[in-house]
């Protein structure tokens, strides 16, 4: 199962808010990855490129770094050949599952019972998520990149927070699936998730802070380039001009 192989298309789509400036950056960062093969090649659509250059606020060099790293977890762990009855197991309890309903703008709901956990295998359980979310992204609509995500914290209490798991899962969901959640709605959560809260809201303003002055750059840098376009342009209209008028005061001299 291939996230991206069935509908390229829908990673790849343009996006008509992409800046000329950030275009170019989506260049460079495919220029500087270099030529893949087939099956890796379509991870690095524009859309694609743009999530991890987002991620890391459109810095070329560490977004390349960024997505080096996944196509090479990609080669090595091989997510599209997870098969169900690898997974079956894990997916007994309903702890992760995709809905059949999609939210407003499309986009495919994974709802996640925490109190569902029915194995202590950090491997099993991560190779489960990514089956899921290789599912989910597959059935992304077109020009879509982002997922939604439902937790339902019922029942859910101490014992079920394993710190390896926990922590194996940041990783695989920062690093290999930059910017695919949109929204997480959580359900019933618990008191003592309160204080994470303000953390992530200052966090999402931070975020929001940088993405404006990332723009405001971007959109002045363009500016000034088009600005220096048009006076390289009236400033060939003058020496064209000043070179017609010396040829033409040469021609009469010579009559």
């Amino acid at each position: 199962m291939s996230a991206d192989s069935k509908k390229s298309t829908s990673n790849g789509g343009e996006n008509p808010l992409i800046s000329e400036e950030q275009q170019e950056k989506i260049d460079e960062v495919r220029r500087l990855v270099g030529p893949l093969p087939d099956k890796l090649s379509i991870y690095c659509s524009d859309a694609s490129i743009s999530r991890y250059l987002k991620a890391r606020n459109w810095n070329v060099k560490k977004a390349t770094k960024m997505l080096k790293d996944t196509l090479k977890w990609r080669l090595e762990y091989k997510p599209e050949e997870i098969r169900w009855d690898e997974v079956a197991r894990e997916a007994e309890t309903g702890k992760i599952y995709r809905s059949k309903y999609a939210d407003k703008h499309g986009r495919p709901v994974l709802v996640m019972r925490p109190s569902c956990q029915n194995s202590k295998s950090t491997k099993a359980q991560i190779r489960y998520l990514v089956y899921c979310l290789e599912n989910a992204i597959m059935n992304l609509p077109q020009h879509q990149e982002e997922m939604v995500w439902l937790i339902d914290f019922h029942g859910y209490n101490l014992s079920n927070i394993s710190v390896m798991s926990t922590r194996e899962t940041a990783h695989v969901l920062q690093d290999y699936y930059p910017e695919r959640l949109g929204v997480a709605i959580l359900y019933n959560p618990p008191k003592f998730f309160e204080p994470f809260w303000t953390i992530e809201e200052d966090r999402r303003q931070r975020d929001n802070e940088r993405g404006r002055e990332t723009a405001t750059e971007t959109e002045t840098a363009s500016e000034k380039k088009k600005k220096k376009t048009k006076e390289e342009e009236e400033e060939d209209r003058r020496t064209k001009k000043k070179k017609k008028n010396e040829e033409e005061e040469a021609n009469v001299y010579l009559r």
